[in-house]
């Protein structure tokens, strides 16, 4: 079964998207219309036991198996090669991708990325593996850091939507893909262009100052770009400006006609 996706706009750049732990490919509806969708093709994925793959297996979170599941609505597409926008969790399965299958890829955005080398504490694991699991422990283990830059409605509205849209068994088992990434920390071979995208008001593992080192040991030329006023959802806190860094990075790198 191939995974959900939605599709906007019908230009010959084609863009996938995945989205992270806490929300489903909806969460960049607030980004799309200031997308040029007449230049641009967007496919945004809905992962296994998210949105409209919340049925679909979770066959596995180990990356090899996510990979096949994101290379299969490529191929379902017809897309030989794509650029790659991937958000916090999935950034783990696009970083993998660049090394499994760097000939598909024409550029990688990485939103907030997780890093190479970074590897979360046993017991962090474990209580985001129960907080995944039970939706009423949520709004407790996230409100410290959202309850208060943002709105309290912000905070709420993001937990609804994440119950709404994700299965809690397969929210627990994504824990393992981030929180124990071992992401290679070897420069790369191949030379894929890539972006990288930090909000200004992110927590200090997800700032500038951690990302770019560990981003420019793996990709010497990457881009880093700060998203002045957002934090971990720059797609929904600044979405005309997360937009035009995505579209800019895009055509700086067009895909190769025959």
């Amino acid at each position: 079964m191939i995974l959900a996706h939605a599709i906007d706009g019908h230009g010959p750049e084609r863009i996938l998207l995945l989205h992270d732990w806490l929300a489903d490919a909806t969460e960049y509806d607030a980004a799309i219309p200031y997308f040029d969708l007449a230049a641009l093709t967007l496919a945004r994925v809905d992962l296994p036991g998210y949105g409209g793959s919340r049925a679909h297996a979770v066959r596995g979170v180990d990356a090899a198996t996510l990979d096949a599941d994101v290379l299969a609505v490529a191929d379902d597409l017809k897309w030989s090669s794509f650029h790659l926008v991937a958000h916090s969790m999935s950034t783990v399965i696009a970083q993998r991708l660049a090394r499994s299958a760097p000939l598909r890829l024409a550029s990688l955005t990485l939103v907030t990325p997780a890093t190479p080398g970074m590897r979360y504490p046993d017991a962090i694991v474990d209580s985001l593996r129960a907080v995944g699991l039970d939706p009423s422990r949520r709004h407790e283990a996230f409100a410290s850091r959202w309850g208060a830059r943002l709105s309290p409605r912000w905070l709420e509205w993001k937990l609804e939507r994440w119950a709404a849209c994700s299965d809690p068994k397969a929210v627990a088992a994504y824990v393992d893909l981030f929180a124990r990434a071992d992401l290679p920390t070897t420069r790369a071979d191949a030379r894929i262009p890539v972006l990288a995208i930090t909000g200004a008001d992110d927590a200090p593992h997800f700032a500038c100052a951690a990302v770019e080192p560990a981003i420019r040991a793996v990709y010497p030329d990457a881009i880093v770009e700060v998203c002045p006023g957002a934090g971990h959802y720059p797609m929904q806190e600044m979405p005309p400006l997360f937009a035009s860094l995505v579209e800019r990075f895009v055509r700086a790198n067009a895909l190769a006609r025959v």
